[in-house]
């Protein structure tokens, strides 16, 4: 799971009703998430959202993917990428990305150690408009 915790600049690229799955745009690229505010989602608007993951479908070893740290489309799917920051005795991860930190509390990970860079796919992401 994915606490909301990293705010990000995005640009909302199709329209959306709350619940509904919409493309954005943000820094490190385009990607699909759910629109979870109170309103509609207006097509070509910006707006700063917290994100939300609820399970993480794959952890993935992609040599194209380098270093990349963000949020972006990857081969027909979401990819969340980033460095290793901290590592929590309860299990919990904190990815940097770069900008912004997420925390991730997997059901199942890989080995990992502080500093390692790591992609993982997320079942979905959903977007909370901050209103700021």
């Amino acid at each position: 799971m994915l606490e909301r915790l990293l705010v990000l600049e995005i640009i909302v690229l199709k329209g959306a009703v709350p619940g509904a799955l919409t493309t954005v745009r943000s820094k490190s690229g385009e990607w699909t998430a759910v629109w979870m505010g109170d309103g509609n989602a207006e097509a070509t608007s910006p707006y700063e959202v917290e994100l939300e993951i609820d399970s993480i479908e794959s952890w993935i070893d992609e040599a194209d993917l380098g270093t990349f740290s963000g949020i972006k489309t990857y081969g027909g799917s979401t990819v969340v990428c980033g460095k290793i920051s901290a590592l929590y005795d309860d299990g919990m991860i904190a990815l940097d990305l770069n900008p912004g930190t997420v925390m991730i509390e997997p059901d199942l990970s890989p080995r990992l150690q502080l500093g390692w860079h790591v992609c993982v796919v997320p079942a979905s992401i959903e977007i909370f408009p901050t209103g700021i």
